[in-house]
């Protein structure tokens, strides 16, 4: 009798962490003292993982999305075997070989591999928005047959539409990616954007000045508005700090530490996976250390009021309202303010660099620009 294949759901096979302090969840396939492994595309933490259950336990936020995956991914290969099986007679490890990744369907592997990654809802439903138009381009495509007219396409594709230059851009950084994971998962060799130059224009942001900030500072605030206080003191410590939006969302009391020289803000940063270490005390005259030990509670797990990103936004433009002000308020404009009011401070692009988490010192360079342009422009309102 045809012996059946024994899959188990392994973590760590390597014994080794990455960068992230993750590792990866494979499948393993048993027959006849023989084993194949089989990537998931799942990165978890160690203590994410229940071993006897082989499952993803409840300390991972998506335990549940993603242990649906594991077991959508398990039922495929053991589907394949008995097709197989069925089809030749019998079946060994190497018939395998024939679920061919290159003819593996692209758009089913994509929306798996977004649905993995650990990111924001509104950033993974861009890549879905991203694949959902390259279907309607190629609605078949396969691995084998991505390559650089797929890229030239889909640009024309959003060239017709009329999206503008940056927009344009932000699709095609989303497409990127998505075909970035591709490559390190194996699917192709070469990401097609390799030969493809991605095109933006320059903007000019929205930053806040010393007196714009002062006088957010100043708002005061009915007791029934408390949910506009908790936006309104987040976005001053981005301001203070430079934080993300994502980034803030996940601070905890294990994330601060105070000695005798001051207190560090010390985190990981959510959307490069860089760490960083920040002394509250020695930047803004320590101005974000008061709102942390207002908010500092070791009973909750967070040290800000949990609150999604539209949410916050719509509150930041009643804000703006309260301000009587005409530049638009976001959590990128609050980055924006401490990258330009440090520039202006200490114009030092290494330091912003180290500060802000940059992976060049390019972006950094942004920062000391706007700072002397906004230096010019006051400069020429001045009467002599």
């Amino acid at each position: 009798m045809q012996k059946k294949v024994t899959y188990k759901v392994i973590f760590n096979r390597l014994d080794k962490l990455n960068s992230s302090e993750t590792a990866l969840i494979q499948i393993e396939a048993y027959l006849n003292r023989k084993r194949k492994y089989f990537s998931t595309g799942i990165y978890i933490k160690p203590n994410q993982w229940n071993a006897n259950k082989q499952v993803i336990n409840s300390k991972n936020p998506k335990n549940l999305e993603l242990n649906r995956l594991l077991k959508k991914q398990l039922s495929e290969l053991e589907k394949f075997e008995l097709q197989q099986g069925l089809k030749h007679g019998s079946f060994v490890l190497s018939d395998f070989k024939f679920l061919n990744k290159e003819e593996e369907d692209f758009f089913n592997f994509s929306t798996q591999s977004v649905e993995a990654i650990d990111a924001t809802k509104i950033y993974k439903d861009g890549l879905i928005r991203v694949l959902k138009y390259v279907k309607e381009i190629h609605p078949n495509i396969t691995f084998k047959r991505l390559n650089y007219k797929v890229i030239t396409d889909f640009d024309k594709y959003l060239h017709d539409k009329e999206y503008a230059t940056n927009t344009i851009a932000k699709y095609h950084k989303n497409f990127k990616h998505i075909l970035s994971i591709a490559v390190k998962q194996k699917r192709i060799k070469e990401n097609p954007y390799s030969n493809f130059q991605i095109k933006e224009i320059e903007t000019k942001r929205t930053v806040l000045s010393d007196d714009d900030l002062k006088q957010l500072e100043s708002l005061e605030f009915e007791k029934n508005s408390e949910h506009i206080k908790n936006v309104r003191d987040m976005f001053l410590f981005s301001c203070y700090t430079g934080l993300r939006f994502s980034d803030m969302q996940k601070l905890s009391h294990q994330n601060f530490e105070t000695n005798s020289d001051g207190m560090f803000l010390d985190f990981r940063q959510n959307k490069t996976s860089g760490l960083l270490k920040i002394p509250l005390h020695l930047i803004f005259e320590g101005k974000a250390i008061p709102i942390v030990n207002e908010y500092f509670d070791t009973l909750n797990k967070y040290l800000f009021p949990r609150i999604t990103n539209q949410d916050s936004n719509r509150i930041l433009k009643l804000i703006q309202v309260l301000l009587q002000t005409e530049k638009l308020l976001t959590f990128h404009v609050s980055r924006h303010t401490f990258g330009t009011l440090l520039a202006k401070h200490s114009k030092d692009p290494y330091l912003i660099k180290s500060l802000m988490g940059h992976k060049d010192i390019q972006t950094s360079m942004i920062y000391i620009h706007l700072s002397n342009t906004i230096i010019n422009e006051k400069l020429k309102d001045i009467k002599w």
